[in-house]
């Protein structure tokens, strides 16, 4: 017999491995979620397809990892073993037939090894029983998504872009996951969001100096990595709204909130990306509105009115500073302001005064005010009419406007890309399925703070920035806007010990 002092060791033998385990679940969470954010920003930046296909895959391979970890996939079950000795067997005679050469090579390994993890989860899924139930699933939302994508993959010309619907999404989307996991893997993506920013823009200012203009860095397009950089932004806020217990927690808390909020903010402002700078307005004035959770009706209606009245007076005073800034000439500026960085950044906004104010538009008439916002707007208004004008029903081969030659034109903004790119039924399905994502964010803006509140803060961003700039799915903020609306998709509940 066991004396009670044994048992009592034994039991905290088995609290200490259990606590070990825990940890290291989430320092591979951390790791994967930080991996996976790096390759998607590598992705990006990538000049040329194949490479760009072989970091985004590699990407997605880290994403479905976390998957099967967070889910306990049981891989050692017989059935999954001999499921993933024949597909690797078939991908390696497959490989050698094929003979790629060393960059397409990686690429379509990336791309195997996806679809292999893919069909790993569905497998066990299906022994286990771990699908979402029917009552659960949010049907309409639901429903938009899929009409959009199976029409666009049977008749949209330009249906290759969607193929991240297909693998991962198409399978995560059918996994049950718990109210303690999702939580878990937001709090941990949203550090290691804020560790991949801190990591990407810190190894650009080592090689590339910041010297005051816009900051390209070793970067390729101004708009992906400004949004990029805003959506450390958004976990920062997070941090700082979610409901948290105990005192203490406010203290401590607060230091690397600000650190990360200072840090993206200032990359943010470095870049003079305008279009991550809309996305992170429109995510304050979204959280001023719908956050915190559990607020009346009538608060939320007074909020929005003082958002109203507040974009307003924004508005007036920004075309203020504009005007005054158009009255003033380049020396009498450099003479007023004799710091470097300053004056390039005071410059930057005299150019984009400078073209409002002359409203020399190259589509409408001069000196009207849709020419003055159109030169603001870097000739995107003009943009827009033309690719309004060239829609049709099933879409394009390319996601550039065709017309405009010798050079390769993109919509600058998202929701006129899908009409062009998919067609008017296809492209018209994701618009509406981006209208039902909003309105049901700001749904569940107002219902459990914990496994809601970065989803639609991320959304926001996602759909902001959609407005002024094009994104494709498989880009970083748009792909991980379809991980976030798992719990706008999927009607997660909490267990019966949590409800008591």
């Amino acid at each position: 017999m066991k004396s009670m002092i044994d048992k009592i060791k034994e039991l905290k033998d088995k609290s200490i491995v259990k606590k070990m385990l825990a940890v290291a679940e989430i320092a591979f969470y951390l790791y994967f979620f930080l991996k996976m954010c790096l390759n998607l920003c590598y992705g990006t930046e990538a000049e040329f397809q194949v490479i760009r296909d072989y970091y985004n895959f590699k990407a997605i391979c880290y994403l479905l990892g976390v998957i099967i970890v967070a889910t306990r996939a049981h891989i050692w079950h017989w059935i999954c073993l001999l499921a993933a000795g024949g597909y690797a067997a078939g991908c390696i005679f497959y490989m050698k037939k094929m003979m790629f050469e060393s960059e397409l090579f990686q690429a379509m390994e990336m791309r195997l090894i996806a679809y292999g993890l893919c069909g790993i989860i569905l497998i066990d899924a299906i022994i286990r029983k771990n699908f979402v139930k029917l009552k659960n699933r949010n049907w309409w939302l639901t429903g938009i998504l899929m009409f959009a994508f199976v029409f666009t993959w049977i008749f949209s010309i330009g249906r290759a872009n969607t193929f991240c619907f297909l693998c991962p999404f198409a399978v995560i989307y059918l996994i049950k996951l718990t109210p303690q996991v999702w939580v878990k893997l937001m709090n941990c993506f949203s550090v290691s969001f804020v560790g991949s920013v801190c990591w990407i823009f810190g190894k650009s200012l080592m090689e590339v100096p910041y010297e005051g203009s816009r900051y390209w860095g070793v970067f390729l397009n101004l708009s992906t990595i400004g949004l990029f950089c805003a959506g450390a932004t958004v976990c920062a806020m997070y941090w700082f709204l979610v409901k948290r217990e105990g005192r203490w927690k406010w203290s401590w808390r607060f230091i690397p909130i600000l650190g990360a909020l200072a840090f993206s903010l200032t990359a943010v402002s470095m870049i003079s990306a305008r279009t991550a700078m809309l996305a992170l307005i429109c995510v304050v004035f979204f959280a001023f509105v719908c956050c915190p959770a559990d607020q009346k009706p009538g608060t939320m209606k007074k909020r929005f009115l003082i958002i109203c009245i507040t974009a307003c007076v924004l508005l007036v005073a920004g075309f203020g500073v504009l005007w005054g800034l158009y009255q003033v000439d380049r020396e009498t500026l450099r003479a007023l302001i004799p710091n470097d960085m300053i004056y390039n950044k005071v410059v930057y906004w005299h150019v984009r005064a400078s073209t409002m104010f002359r409203a020399e538009s190259r589509m409408f008439e001069h000196g009207t005010p849709i020419a003055m916002l159109d030169r603001f707007s870097s000739g995107r208004l003009g943009i827009w009419y033309n690719y309004f004008t060239n829609l049709n029903w099933f879409g394009h081969l390319s996601t550039y406007l065709e017309e405009v030659k010798p050079h390769r034109l993109h919509a600058h903004n998202s929701y006129i890309s899908n009409l062009y790119n998919y067609g008017i039924i296809g492209g018209g399905a994701y618009l509406c399925w981006n209208i039902g994502l909003f309105v049901t964010a700001i749904k569940k803006a107002a219902s459990d703070n914990k496994i809601y509140l970065l989803p639609v803060l991320w959304i926001a961003l996602a759909l902001g920035g959609m407005l002024t700039d094009m994104y494709h799915w498989i880009y970083p903020i748009p792909f991980i806007m379809l991980l976030m609306q798992y719990p706008l998709l999927v009607k997660i509940e909490k267990n019966e010990k949590e409800k008591k």
